[in-house]
């Protein structure tokens, strides 16, 4: 099983996190390594995720600033990734 963390929703001690901006919250991505522990693979800084089925594929939709997607404008950016390995390849921006 792999895994996903939002590091802006962690609580310590009753004091909720302080790392999240304008651009969103930094997230990590890891994958599950067979010798039983994990591999981070990529950190994002974005608005959210959604972990889907497209192109055949199971692949992360992530919202995120517009600025990653070379856009000034007020709509998030929609990057589509799929993890081949212990990498990112990205498939789509918008």
């Amino acid at each position: 099983m792999d895994a996903v963390t939002n590091r802006g929703a962690l609580t310590c001690d009753g004091h909720k996190s302080t790392t999240c901006n304008d651009d969103g919250c930094p997230y990590n991505f890891y994958v599950q390594v067979k010798e039983g522990g994990y591999l981070l693979i990529a950190t994002a800084t974005i608005y959210g995720y959604d972990f889907i089925h497209r192109f055949g594929n199971m692949v992360f939709v992530l919202k995120m600033h517009p600025r990653y997607c070379e856009r000034t404008d007020s709509a998030p950016c929609e990057m589509t990734v799929r993890v081949r390995g212990t990498a990112f390849v990205t498939l789509s921006r918008k």
